[in-house]
């Protein structure tokens, strides 16, 4: 596991007239982690003024960057080789037990706490976070780390820690294969570093820049495009002795005082700037990712500790004392907030987030001095690096075993899917007498409920995406029946498709996720998919499509109902796409969107089959307003109908989560798509009372 690097012998006369790459103490580095931990700590606490907390993740890296590229450089310089078996015996000893034992401890708690079916996603994430790569199944979830969202995974923050220990498995290889390529074309094996390290970090921040408009999700969470913040941090630590070289220049040490403190500044205005609808990482992380390199920068100099100096203020004893807390307390905060939420029943105002992390600081002081500490200085584990590969093995096994046997006692807790052999009617589901049921199994089984929806999946675009494969059902030489919208119309399909097979209908989908068929500018949207430009030019494009070129018979429209900021309603933003949509001469069906139950009711169920209004919720709270509906009704738009299936699924001031055993949501917000199956009927009749039907009326 060492791998000797054989360099000519004028290299080591070379390497003892320059200054070494050893680090020696860097007490304003350990005051760094500080503040990087006390931003992402007030950023998931909803602290006012911290809306950019998450920038602290971006400092973590550039440490991690900077710190363990030293330590390769200084034994490269010394020694001739990188023991890769010391390297990662270290790594494990000092991050995998107390990360391990977290992962556990969140285990425990899901099973007090949370429903079966939410204790199943946190097994599945447990297993991945021991496995270190969750950050790739977030990405695979579409999870937007910087929306708010109601039933987050509990180990949501390990997605950075995934993304650190796939840097430390890359990085010793890159700088080895470096050195190997210096030897062989005799060039300096610090110039052959240098230019890896740009090589990487370069294409990594194009990439980075690329892919954030596209896709935020990927960006954010991606090894590929956070390695050029790594980058940054060993580009630093490759300069350190040139940088000591010239601490004796006159002028140089003002300089550096300035560099730390523009650093430090660069912290605290993308702290307080940024939020979640800043494109990221993007171009925009270069402002954290930079000042963060110009504060270890700057620190080069012992004597920039005294004075007026950044290093000086992030040298102080409070500051490094939370900066030896830092990895402890990163990993104990996240889990007290989700819990403590899960427990409330609903979002926690910020002071009471923020009382939950500082509380959290015990468990993470308690695992800092009885376990981090205790097996990194361990002379029996530290000097046999077996031991350190053997504890981290050990670590990671336990939690991974410990996520197997939590996800197999969920399946066996919810059995397997109960499906009816055939779809029930609408007569049947919502007949008067038939909210007298309130137990048993349901269809479909909380387990695969979330999978109960439109087929294939590829007929809703994602973020990023302007178009995709055609989708079209029933008989193409029909008339045609165009479903435009995002994801609340979609979920409409199943009933549309069963009336294109019936009736001969072309039914063609033109549907994207997040992306509301109504005309509402960016600036007005809470989600931060408003920011990105092809959800503006998907809309434009769909209608242009369906007005010019599909001559469809029937629109149909749909979507979320509470797209704007605070639960705003504005009917302006549906009658500019209205008129947009008159050119295709077609009659407009609007579907009014559904009841939102704002919490996610497979979940609820998957603990409730013994009382199924356990997980009713009030109809006063999941009613939007639809200034829009009440024009349609009111005749104010010509041309343009009503489908409001409202009394169907909340009849009463409570809304049920299930009638006669159909499970009516999939999840916080989505009906299922067997629902959607059973209320065809209803579509039908609808169409045909107005008398829009395509071929003549529909039976």
């Amino acid at each position: 596991m060492s791998a000797q690097i054989a360099i000519d012998d004028s290299w080591r006369t070379r390497e003892e007239s320059s200054p070494s790459f050893t680090l020696g103490f860097r007490p304003d580095v350990e005051g760094l982690r500080a503040i990087a931990v006390l931003t992402v700590l007030a950023f998931h606490s909803s602290v006012p003024l911290f809306t950019g907390g998450f920038i602290g993740v971006d400092v973590f890296f550039v440490i991690s960057g900077f710190l363990i590229t030293s330590l390769m450089l200084a034994e490269l310089a010394d020694t001739g080789r990188i023991s890769l078996k010391e390297f990662y015996a270290r790594r494990a000893r000092r991050i995998l037990p107390s990360a391990s034992l977290v992962i556990v401890a969140v285990g425990i708690a899901s099973v007090v706490w949370f429903t079966l079916l939410r204790t199943l996603d946190t097994a599945q994430d447990m297993l991945a976070s021991s496995l270190y790569v969750v950050n790739w199944q977030f990405i695979h979830q579409g999870t937007d780390y910087l929306a708010t969202r109601s039933n987050e995974s509990p180990l949501l923050h390990y997605w950075s820690l995934s993304v650190e220990e796939q840097f430390y498995v890359f990085w010793p290889s890159l700088l080895l294969l470096a050195v190997l390529i210096a030897r062989k074309l005799s060039v300096s094996w610090k110039t052959s570093i240098a230019v890896a390290i740009l090589v990487v970090t370069g294409s990594s921040l194009a990439l980075s820049a690329w892919v954030t408009p596209l896709s935020p999700p990927t960006a954010y969470m991606s090894s590929f495009t956070r390695a050029w913040q790594f980058g940054v941090g060993a580009l630093v630590a490759i300069s350190i002795p040139t940088l000591r070289r010239l601490m004796n220049r006159s002028g140089l040490v003002l300089i550096l005082i300035s560099v730390g403190w523009l650093g430090l500044g660069a912290l605290v205005v993308a702290t307080i700037m940024f939020n979640s609808r800043t494109p990221y990482p993007g171009t925009a992380a270069l402002v954290p990712t930079l000042g963060t390199a110009a504060i270890i920068v700057a620190g080069t100099d012992p004597k920039l500790y005294r004075g007026v100096t950044a290093g000086r203020l992030l040298g102080t004893s409070p500051m490094r004392a939370i900066g030896r807390l830092s990895f402890a307390w990163y990993l104990w905060h996240w889990p007290f907030v989700v819990f403590g939420e899960a427990i409330a029943g609903h979002p926690l105002d910020w002071p009471v987030k923020a009382g939950l992390v500082l509380i959290s600081a015990i468990p993470a002081w308690l695992t800092l001095r009885l376990l981090e500490r205790p097996i990194r200085f361990s002379r029996s584990i530290s000097s046999r690096p077996s031991a350190g590969l053997a504890v981290g093995a050990t670590a990671m096994i336990l939690s991974a075993v410990a996520g197997l046997a939590l996800g197999s006692h969920v399946l066996h807790g919810l059995g397997s899917a109960t499906l009816f052999a055939n779809t029930p009617t609408l007569s049947s589901v919502f007949a008067p007498n038939s909210g007298g049921m309130n137990s048993g199994a349901v269809s479909p089984n909380p387990l695969v409920a979330a999978d109960d929806r439109p087929k294939p999946d590829d007929c809703i675009l994602l973020t990023g995406q302007v178009s995709g494969p055609e989708c079209r059902f029933g008989d193409r030489k029909g008339p045609t029946v165009v479903l435009f919208g995002d994801s609340h119309a979609q979920q409409w399909q199943p009933a549309l498709e069963s009336l294109a097979a019936k009736l001969g209908w072309s039914l063609v989908i033109r549907t994207k996720a997040g992306c509301p068929a109504e005309d509402i500018p960016a600036a007005e949207g809470s989600s931060a998919n408003f920011s990105l430009p092809t959800c503006a030019q998907w809309r434009t494009e769909t209608i242009n499509s369906i007005a010019n070129e599909l001559h469809p018979s029937l629109i149909v429209v749909s979507g979320l109902s509470n797209y704007l900021k605070q639960g705003t309603d504005s009917p302006a933003y549906w009658s500019r796409t209205l008129a947009r949509l008159q050119p295709a001469h077609a009659p407009i069906l609007y579907i009014r969107d559904n009841p939102e139950p704002n919490a996610d009711v497979a979940a609820c169920m998957s603990s409730a089959l013994d009382d199924w209004k356990k997980c009713s919720f009030d109809r006063a709270s999941a009613l939007r307003q639809d200034s829009i509906a009440g024009a349609i009704l009111a005749g104010a738009k010509p041309g343009v109908y009503l489908a409001d299936f409202t009394n169907y699924l909340c009849p009463d001031v409570k809304c049920p989560a299930v009638r006669s055993g159909i499970l009516l949501y999939r999840d916080d917000s989505h009906i299922t798509a067997t629902l959607a199956r059973v209320m065809t009927p209803a579509l039908a009749k609808v169409i045909d009372d107005a008398g829009i039907a395509p071929k003549g009326t529909v039976k």
